[in-house]
């Protein structure tokens, strides 16, 4: 369960929105990236200011309720929604310094969004032209889609990249009859394959930050990927519907100037719901 990297999780101290956390990830050659601009002086506009760390031991009782989660095997419902909500209330300090903190996955939704709008409009071959993937031409499909992970969310080693290029590599595999069977893709299905990748990072994340005190080795394999399963279903069953509601707004021709900051709206809203729901399990 969690990423491939080892990590500690999030510290007390760590503050809620550190200073890269409005920074953009490393991008592709072929993804365009958005200048920084000048405030009206000339002078090259300075990023915001660190938010001031969180109250000490604030993922405490997230990660406790978590562990209590797992110990029951999965059964315990009330205390997986209690460390989900806890920890978007207080561990993240709620849902807008949530979504500021997932950048990486931010940049690699838009990307993802940005590039299967175009194989719609434009198809495939075309697409992977544009992108200088000319190579992959004639492969099939899903180990074409594998083999844009760099594209869509280029490494830099970090846990935050980390979580968003395993989100992408599982959302292929969840999602790999559509990619498979379909790739004139319609609307509703570029949406759901977006939310895949939406709710999944949303869930490494969480699991990464109130997973970190568990010894998952007490876990047998079977139990591990049915708790794995649980914890993602439900992420995804209570994002899904008010999120494609929202992405049915976007514009397939959206610049990425307007899509990043949707994307960031998009992100809040699914953790603020995600919030609220969990907060409702008894």
């Amino acid at each position: 369960m969690g990423t491939s990297s080892s990590n500690p999780g999030q510290k007390p101290s760590t503050p809620l929105l550190p200073n890269w956390s409005d920074s953009a990830p490393p991008v592709d050659p072929q993804i365009p990236i958005q200048p920084g601009g000048n405030d009206k002086n000339g002078k090259d506009k300075q990023p915001p200011e660190v938010t001031p760390k969180g109250f000490d031991n604030r993922f405490r009782q997230p990660r406790s309720d978590f562990t209590r989660y797992l110990s029951s095997g999965g059964r315990s419902k009330s205390s997986l929604g209690s460390a989900i909500s806890r920890c978007i209330a207080s561990g993240y300090g709620g849902a807008g310094t949530a979504a500021r903190r997932m950048t990486a996955s931010r940049y690699a939704a838009s990307n993802l969004m940005t590039y299967l709008s175009d194989i719609k409009r434009e198809g495939l071959d075309a697409t992977l032209k544009k992108i200088s993937k000319e190579n992959l031409i004639g492969k099939p499909p899903k180990e074409i889609f594998a083999s844009l992970v760099d594209v869509i969310c280029p490494s830099d080693g970090s846990i935050d990249v980390g979580i968003a290029r395993d989100a992408f590599i599982e959302t292929i595999i969840i999602q790999s009859d559509e990619i498979e069977n379909e790739l004139n893709f319609t609307d509703q299905q570029i949406n759901t394959i977006v939310i895949q990748f939406i709710s999944k990072t949303i869930s490494l994340r969480l699991i990464n930050d109130i997973g970190t005190k568990y010894d998952f080795t007490e876990l047998d394999a079977t139990s591990a990927i049915q708790i794995q399963a649980a914890v993602d279903g439900f992420i995804f069953d209570s994002v899904r519907n008010q999120l494609h509601a929202r992405l049915d707004e976007v514009d397939n021709g959206i610049s990425r100037n307007d899509l990043e900051p949707l994307m960031n709206k998009i992100y809040e809203n699914a953790f603020e719901i995600l919030r609220i729901e969990a907060e409702g399990i008894k």
